[in-house]
């Protein structure tokens, strides 16, 4: 009886949790934070796409919604801009996260 409810629950669960990331999203005025950054970015001339590529990868890295850099960076940038380096941003997190345990194993290695 408890199997037939429980994707409900998860349901319910997964709605508060939305729904608590949202009231602190608006509590701490971070949708204003962000687009601050972004219009920061956009005034930093070529190293703008650096910076984004890393401050995605890093959202990638930590689990922040990555929708938010996307949109915001669409709103402040431009679509074709934000686009364009959405996509090697997109790619260079999971590649740098594939790499970092290789890294560490082999520094290990060799200094033990």
């Amino acid at each position: 009886m408890a199997a037939k409810f429980l994707p409900i629950v998860v349901f319910f669960i997964c709605l508060i949790a939305v729904a608590g990331a949202l009231s602190l999203i608006f509590y701490f005025d971070l949708d204003e934070r962000l687009i601050e950054l972004l219009q920061w970015l956009n005034e930093r001339g070529w190293q703008t796409s650096l910076l984004y590529i890393l401050i995605v990868a890093a959202a990638i890295v930590l689990l922040l919604p990555g929708v938010i850099f996307t949109m915001g960076a669409g709103f402040v940038l431009g679509l074709l801009k934000a686009l364009s380096w959405w996509w090697p941003a997109q790619f260079s997190a999971p590649l740098l996260l594939s790499l970092l345990p290789a890294t560490c194993l082999v520094k290990g290695h060799h200094a033990g």
